[in-house]
């Protein structure tokens, strides 16, 4: 018994590991960063955000001194997102002013209803930036 003591004060102590961010938690800061971009007088968009970022402070990954690795990471995913969000949104306006450019110089070009907003849909989702920051505003976003 006297050995086992021992040899247990002679350890070091145990220190806490850091950890860094699981993928919910990246997703999270993700998309929160990707909120910052849009209308901030949106009820859904303030819901969501609230959300992103309750999950964020709720699993200690934004106030936990213990993972500071994690908060470097979700600093990181929210300046994508914010980025990604910014590139996307000077997409959409190029892809809107080519559509109704298209309607101008060639009246009847889409002759079917809604077919300019599929046009300016898929010239969006050519960048890829746009997609990945619009996940964050469908309704399979939350997967906590």
């Amino acid at each position: 018994m006297a050995l086992i003591l021992l040899l247990l004060a002679g350890s070091p102590p145990v220190q806490a590991q850091s950890s860094g961010a699981t993928d919910n938690e990246l997703y999270a800061a993700y998309c929160k960063g990707a909120m910052t971009g849009l209308d901030q007088g949106s009820v859904q968009v303030q819901q969501m955000s609230r959300r992103f970022s309750g999950y964020l402070f709720a699993t200690g990954a934004m106030n936990d001194p213990r993972r500071r690795d994690a908060m470097l990471g979700i600093g990181a995913a929210m300046t994508r997102g914010r980025t990604d969000q910014q590139q996307c949104s000077a997409t959409l306006l190029a892809c809107d002013d080519a559509v109704n450019k298209a309607m101008r110089e060639r009246p009847g070009t889409f002759a079917r209803r809604g077919e300019p907003g599929l046009q300016i849909l898929a010239c969006t989702e050519r960048d890829p930036a746009c997609p990945r920051a619009t996940r964050c505003l469908g309704p399979d976003a939350l997967p906590f």
